[in-house]
């Protein structure tokens, strides 16, 4: 059964989408009457509704539980197995860029690789990299690198810059996390909460908010598609945080909806 984004060009316009064709809308005589994936009481709210002519509804944004009716039968699989399927495919990617720094003993960095593992989260969907400097040592960081693949988060390494400059340093670390859906930087010391992540997919997916920005003591979660637009206009990770922090507060909607503080 076909699942992939550029599959659903047709259906995803500056308008919306069609639940036209989902296999997890509700339908009686090809009239739509909810959603398998307990979505259209939300998009309802957001201003879904039946187009002139057409007895599914247009949903106002995209729905990334979206998934081809077309060559599934219910002896393929249930309906209950494809949403488990569909909701673990849905669950974002987090790339995990550990700052190292000089200033702090190495205990620190410890702690926050201890925190990292206690993450209650799929670990195949994190990613680390530690990064660190020569002056550290390539045994003890190696050795925190060896720690975290043994107990199963396998997509974890570590970089030693030789450069200083932010720009530098910055591509170094997120050309390894381009794959995250969100990019998490968190200075050494600090303390990944074990839900931060289910915290996140449940905002995302379930609550269906559209949350750009997630900080605590010592660290932030941000979406990789404002990352991505905004970085050129500093070459600096912490200062585009900072800039779509203070975006988001002034904004006419606040920071109610776009900005957890956890």
């Amino acid at each position: 059964m076909k699942s992939k984004q550029s599959e659903l060009t047709q259906h995803n316009n500056s308008s919306g989408m069609s639940c036209r064709g989902c296999v997890f809308a509700e339908s009686e005589d090809e009239n739509q009457t909810g959603c398998a994936a307990n979505r259209m009481g939300i998009f309802l709210e957001e201003g879904a509704h039946k187009p002139d002519g057409d007895t599914y509804h247009r949903i106002p944004r995209f729905c990334n539980m979206y998934r081809e009716r077309v060559g599934w039968t219910e002896s393929d699989q249930t309906i209950e197995e494809l949403l488990e399927k569909a909701t673990y495919e849905a669950q974002p990617l987090f790339g995990i860029a550990l700052r190292d720094d000089p200033e702090r003993p190495f205990s620190d960095l410890e702690k926050t690789v201890e925190s990292i593992l206690n993450l209650d989260y799929d670990k195949d969907k994190i990613k680390t990299v530690i990064s660190s400097f020569p002056g550290r040592g390539l045994s003890a960081v190696a050795h925190l690198v060896n720690v975290m693949k043994d107990a199963g988060n396998q997509h974890s390494s570590c970089i030693f810059h030789i450069m200083h400059e932010s720009k530098i340093k910055d591509t170094e670390i997120f050309k390894k996390l381009v794959q995250g859906h969100y990019f998490v930087n968190v200075q050494a010391g600090a303390l990944l909460q074990p839900d931060l992540f289910n915290i996140v997919d449940e905002s995302l997916n379930t609550k269906l908010d559209r949350i750009f920005l997630f900080e605590g003591d010592g660290f932030s979660v941000a979406s990789k598609s404002i990352v991505t637009k905004m970085y050129l206009n500093f070459n600096n990770y912490q200062e585009t945080i900072d800039s779509i922090r203070n975006l988001i507060i002034r904004s006419k909607a606040g920071p109610s909806g776009r900005y957890v503080y956890l």
